[in-house]
């Protein structure tokens, strides 16, 4: 008889792939202490590149500068860059969001 722990492995990974992709932000604060994330503010975003060659963000359609002040010291588990911004964020009189946290991919 054949061991069972193969499927109840393929089983555990499929159990833990479908959890929640948003989980690993829960905790995030942003360096002055607000909360990154609240309710699905956190996703994943683009790089693309600012007016003068600067490193910017895609949120929301807008290539935005990197807050520098706002990005956390750790690595997106998934190499990508995030960004945290609540959907009623926009800067009066601007397109752009105001971003909470970034996340970038690599060692910040």
């Amino acid at each position: 008889m054949r061991p069972m722990f193969p499927l109840a492995a393929v089983a555990s990974l499929a159990a833990a792939a479908s959890a929640d992709a948003h989980d690993w932000y829960e905790g995030l604060r942003h360096p002055g202490g607000m909360a990154c994330c609240d309710s699905g503010d956190c996703r994943p975003v683009d790089f693309c590149v600012c007016a003068g060659q600067r490193e910017c963000l895609l949120v929301d359609g807008s290539c935005v500068p990197v807050p520098w002040d706002r990005v956390l010291p750790l690595p997106a588990p998934d190499g990508r860059a995030h960004a945290c911004w609540p959907n009623d964020s926009d800067v009066p009189g601007s397109t752009r969001p105001v971003l909470i946290c970034v996340i970038l991919p690599g060692t910040a």
